[in-house]
């Protein structure tokens, strides 16, 4: 028997502002967003329970940048919010039959993502937009590959 286990937290999310003020018709590349001060935007709840609900982060912690000609003051990667984590769990079974002194029958089975744990991919990151906050869990929408079973078997003589 052998196995692999991946636990891993998510990546760090970098939020931009979805609407358009002077900078984006100059040329300037997508804008952040402000920062509303002392906020907290992580959401209660696991994974499941944040795509449940359609709000992977408080949409109420972030506004438009305040002025003309203004970038926002949110970080370019957000320190506190992180898309979904990886539960990845990897198992092999393999017996080796031994009849006759010559003949040998090797009989494994192998299975990825036991669990069939669904990692989907990133909350929309868009803010001033629909999607915002918002894991659109549609056919396509997973990230990881779901529990695969592989059977083989070997003679030997």
């Amino acid at each position: 028997m052998n196995g692999v286990t991946t636990l891993q937290s998510g990546l760090p999310l970098s939020l931009t502002y979805g609407g358009t003020n002077d900078l984006t018709s100059l040329g300037a590349g997508s804008i952040r967003p402000n920062v509303v001060a002392g906020c907290n935007p992580n959401e209660p709840g696991s994974a499941e329970q944040k795509e449940t609900r359609g709000e992977w982060f408080s949409l109420a912690c972030f506004t438009a940048p305040a002025t003309v000609f203004s970038f926002g003051n949110e970080p370019r990667v957000d320190p506190m919010l992180r898309a979904q984590g990886i539960t990845n769990f990897d198992v092999a079974l393999r017996r080796t039959i031994r009849f006759h002194e010559r003949y040998g029958l090797e009989v494994r089975v192998e299975t990825f993502n036991l669990s069939n744990h669904p990692r989907f991919t990133a909350p929309g990151t868009s803010i001033g937009t629909s999607t915002a906050g918002q894991i659109q869990a549609t056919v396509g929408s997973q990230a990881n590959q779901p529990r695969t079973l592989q059977f083989a078997m070997r003679l030997t003589f």
